[in-house]
């Protein structure tokens, strides 16, 4: 339809004429093919386009296409410094605050550069970590040489060492840990969570399951 000018759209109403006189669009595909053959040929769809145009604008020009509305500088740097206050606000609340669109807001980020992070809650070593971690390996290794019962050792069963599943658990006072919500930030940071109020509390727990067996080594250190 790119091929179409003001002038040849006129043409194609002329051809489908008015009142009695009126032809069908397989007609008028027809005899457009016959009066420009050098063009490529003209389908039902686009004459349909042609004739809606006119009788809802009263023309055939060319529509200028609908373009996004430019955001100025001064909402883009508002948006930016309500993100740099508070890197955790949703997306959506964002375009609702600034009155934007949600794409539009994502696609300022993206030019810069703000990548969204979930923020992962890590576990901090203490000092005598390694020591108890240590000391619990070793009461591993001498259930696997010294337990009577059967099927605890690597020579009874070979598959002994796929039954054991360390389980950690970690645990903080005074600190909330949300998973779900994220950060948007132009680089990656090392997060280190400090609670407000009080100290965090770390509980780590060690556990030695046997399956089958119902033997069980549990250590807590804290």
């Amino acid at each position: 339809m790119s091929y179409l000018t003001e002038s040849l759209k006129i043409e194609i109403l002329m051809m489908i004429g008015y009142g009695d006189r009126a032809r069908t669009q397989c007609e008028v595909v027809r005899l457009f093919r016959e009066t420009h053959p050098d063009l490529p040929p003209l389908n039902q769809g686009t004459i349909s386009k042609i004739e809606a145009q006119y009788r809802e604008m009263g023309h055939v020009r060319k529509v200028p296409s609908k373009r996004q509305a430019v955001v100025d500088d001064d909402t883009k740097l508002n948006l930016l410094l309500a993100l740099e206050e508070n890197p955790i606000t949703p997306t959506r609340q964002l375009a609702r605050d600034s009155n934007l669109n949600h794409k539009t807001v994502l696609k300022i980020l993206k030019y810069e550069k703000k990548r969204p992070y979930k923020m992962q809650a890590v576990q901090e070593l203490l000092e005598d970590d390694p020591d108890r971690r240590r000391y619990f390996m070793s009461i591993t290794i001498r259930i696997n040489h010294y337990c009577c019962v059967p099927g605890c050792s690597i020579k009874r069963n070979p598959k002994f060492t796929f039954h054991i599943f360390p389980e950690q658990g970690k645990h903080q006072v005074s600190l909330v840990n949300k998973f779900g919500q994220k950060e948007h930030i132009d680089r990656r940071k090392a997060w280190i969570l400090k609670p407000s109020i009080g100290k965090a509390v770390k509980c780590t727990q060690w556990r030695l399951v046997i399956m089958g067996t119902g033997a069980r080594v549990q250590s807590k250190f804290q």
